[in-house]
This record gives structure tokens, sequence and C-alpha cells, in this order.
């Protein structure tokens, strides 16, 4: 079996269980979402041209939800990692708040929220993302195997025309809409983001995540070893 790695935080047992715990279920559910994916893509090629075939949607559909299903397993791995590395740096922000001074405890305190804020954005930006690939990769692999059926069908003498021309058509169509879409989803979005800049008083330097005061010239946050 492999060695699953993960951060241990020796200052905060706290966020080493929780690193150690998000590590494992991550890979718990990306294998499970990897493994049963590729099954569910094999019977779901297979399901596809039963469907041009032999008109027969069972194959299709059980496919199709083997497929929704590993495609939630996946989801839900990249999801709970963002999770869990907020957690972690709450668990490292309250760890430090309870050894700092309670002049901090605003700052970090904000600093939780923002963390908060943070993460509910990139799950948010992550799965639409991902939902749009998702998506448009099943609706164009319909149309690929039908045309593909076709071609097959002509070449046995069965007729496979109105497969091939609506596929195309199909294809075409999804095509252009998929890419008129992504502009319009992801490049609007990132013209539209500020640019947020890090400016901090000059000979005070505090981590970007949990909000440790470090030394000047660090590059690395000693407490939750985030890269500066």
């Amino acid at each position: 079996m492999a060695k699953i790695e993960y951060q241990i935080y020796p200052d905060c047992p706290a966020a080493t269980e929780e690193s150690r715990a998000g590590a494992y279920l991550t890979m718990l559910l990306g294998t499970l979402g990897f493994v049963g994916g590729l099954g569910a893509i094999i019977y779901y090629i297979y399901g596809t041209y039963t469907l041009f075939s032999k008109h027969q949607f069972n194959h299709f559909g059980s496919a199709l939800l083997l497929l929704l299903v590993s495609a939630s397993l996946i989801w839900l791995a990249f999801v709970y990692t963002i999770i869990s590395k907020r957690r972690i740096n709450v668990l490292l922000i309250q760890h430090q708040m309870m050894a700092g001074p309670p002049e901090q405890y605003v700052a970090q305190n904000q600093t939780i929220e923002r963390l908060y804020k943070e993460s509910r954005a990139s799950i948010k930006s992550f799965s639409i993302k991902y939902i749009f690939f998702f998506l448009s990769g099943l609706l164009c692999s319909v149309c690929l195997i039908g045309l593909i059926s076709g071609i097959y069908f002509l070449c046995h003498d069965r007729p496979g025309v109105h497969y091939i021309i609506g596929c195309i058509l199909g294809l075409g169509i999804l095509i252009s809409c998929a890419y008129l879409l992504y502009k319009r989803l992801f490049h609007t979005a990132r013209k539209s983001q500020p640019q947020r800049e890090n400016i901090q008083p000059q000979g005070i330097h505090y981590c970007h995540i949990c909000g440790a005061k470090l030394p000047a010239g660090s590059k690395e946050c000693s407490v939750c070893r985030t890269k500066l």
C-alpha cells in the first residue's frame, strides 16, 4: 500500500490530526472515484453504442448514473482538500491566539473570516468549472460515439447517414456553445477579479494565512509552513 503523506505540526497536534484525516479521506475518495470512473467510462461507451444501435436506454442510463457517482466522488475529494486546508489554518490561528497577546485577537479573527470566505469562493469557482467540463465532455462524447456508430453502420450496409449528419451538427453546436460559455464564465470572471495587494508596514511581516508575526526576509511561515 502506498504511503500517504501529510503535514506534521509539532506545536499543534489538532492540526496534525486534521492533516492526517484529510489526506486519508481525500485519497479514499479520489481512488474510489478514479477506479469507478474508469469502469463507468467503458460501460458508458457500450451503453451509448447500444443506444444508437439497438435503441435501448437501459445500459446508457445505468452508465450515466455510474459516471455521475464517480464524478461526485472526485469532486468531493477536491472540495474536501480545500476544506481541510482551511480547517488546518484555522486551528493554527486558534492555537496562536491562545499563546499570543489579546491585542492580536481582532486581527486573527478577521483572518479566520477571510479564510472562510476564500474557501467558499474557491469551492464555488472549482464547482462551476468542474460541472462545465464534465457536462461538455459528456455531451461531446455522445456525439462522437454516435458519429463512429453511424460510420460503422454504413460500412455494414445499415442506415447511418442520419446519425452522422446529426452528430456532426450536434458536435459543432456543442463546441461553439462551450467555447462561448467558457469565455463568458471564466475569462470575464478573471478580468473582473481585483488584484489583492499584500501591503505590510516596512519592517513588520505577518503571514497572510495564519497571521503569525515573522522576522524580516522570511520566505516561509514558521507556524503554518505557507510559502510567502
